[in-house]
């Protein structure tokens, strides 16, 4: 499946905790996130930070993601595909979306 890239960008605001608040609802697809939404964004291993593309062109797929594994609107295996459907619909490349999503199969389930 081939996407054009887009690129909404979600307003957010850093907080001293750590994490990042949604000062607007962001919506991607089917998917809307409601304003004050709290989340960490990436969380990653150190090792993997150069995938992690913490505030690059992948942001809006992580802050939809983190949504998801919030609320499980649907399975865990649904919001990580869709994960790397929105990493390719921001222009990721294949080769790094796949590692992406690797990473969040393997380990998300700690989070879920």
């Amino acid at each position: 499946m081939e996407f054009m890239p887009i690129r909404p960008r979600p307003i957010v605001e850093w907080r001293e905790d750590g994490t990042w608040k949604l000062l607007r609802t962001f919506t991607l697809g089917d998917i809307s996130v409601p304003a004050d939404f709290v989340f960490d964004g990436a969380s990653v291993p150190r090792l993997l930070w150069p995938y992690a593309d913490q505030e690059g062109p992948a942001f809006g797929a992580a802050v939809i993601h983190d949504y998801e594994y919030s609320t499980h609107p649907g399975t865990r295996k649904e919001a990580d595909d869709r994960f790397f459907d929105n990493l390719r619909r921001y222009g990721i490349r294949r080769s790094k979306a796949w590692v992406m999503w690797l990473a969040v199969r393997s380990a998300g389930w700690a989070s879920w």
